[in-house]
């Protein structure tokens, strides 16, 4: 995949790569590239923009990201807040990763999440790990034990949440234009109905189904 140089968020991929990429490269690889930057990667014609983020395989690959990523930190002189751990509130927009907490975790709606965020060339890098009684494609993608789908960037081989992931969690959303894009981007590179439904197991029977259909029978061009 050839991106340009000058757009931030490549930039900031680069950087942030050069300090978690080589613990991937063994297995279990303890996190993955998702989000925008995972599909943009994949051939999907969507910018990243402000967020890159990664999901960790559990809360201790969490914090190993957040110590390889201690450069980032926010600086010590930097006024924050602590909050408590275990909580159930989630972090403002504005916390960053500090010296006092690294990681940050909450619990809400039947969702657990521990997250760390850092600032990288202006724009936002995030890991997380998310446990929740609801259906989680993108946890599905992580519980696999299989080689983790790759793709080559600053030669590298990166491990990203797959496309089909992805696109099980945009119908989620009802991310309805995002949804068409991942699905023309399948079909054109002649995706595997088995890996589809598969990642579809999380959704309700109707709409995996009617995922599956559009696909089959490539209603959307």
């Amino acid at each position: 995949m050839c991106i340009p140089s000058n757009r931030r968020w490549a930039e900031a991929l680069r950087h942030t790569l050069r300090r978690v990429y080589d613990p991937t490269t063994r297995m279990p690889v303890p996190w993955l590239l998702s989000g925008d930057a995972a599909l943009n990667l994949q051939g999907v014609r969507v910018e990243p923009h402000d967020v890159l983020e990664f999901r960790a395989i559990s809360p201790f690959a969490a914090a190993y990201f957040a110590q390889l990523m201690r450069p980032h930190e926010a600086p010590e002189t930097t006024a924050t807040i602590v909050y408590r751990r275990g909580g159930n509130v989630p972090p403002s927009e504005g916390w960053r990763s500090n010296i006092h907490q690294r990681v940050v975790a909450w619990s809400l709606g039947g969702k657990a999440t521990w997250l760390g965020r850092w600032l990288v060339d202006d724009v936002t890098v995030e890991v997380s790990y998310v446990r929740s009684v609801h259906p989680d494609p993108v946890a599905m993608a992580l519980a696999r034990r299989e080689e983790p789908r790759r793709v080559r960037f600053e030669n590298m081989d990166v491990p990203v949440v797959p496309l089909e992931h992805l696109l099980v969690e945009a119908v989620q959303r009802n991310h309805t234009e995002q949804s068409q894009r991942i699905m023309s981007v399948l079909r054109a590179a002649g995706y595997d109905n088995h890996l589809l439904r598969r990642a579809a197991t999380g959704l309700p029977e109707e709409k995996s189904g009617r995922l599956v259909r559009l696909l089959e029978f490539n209603v959307i061009s």
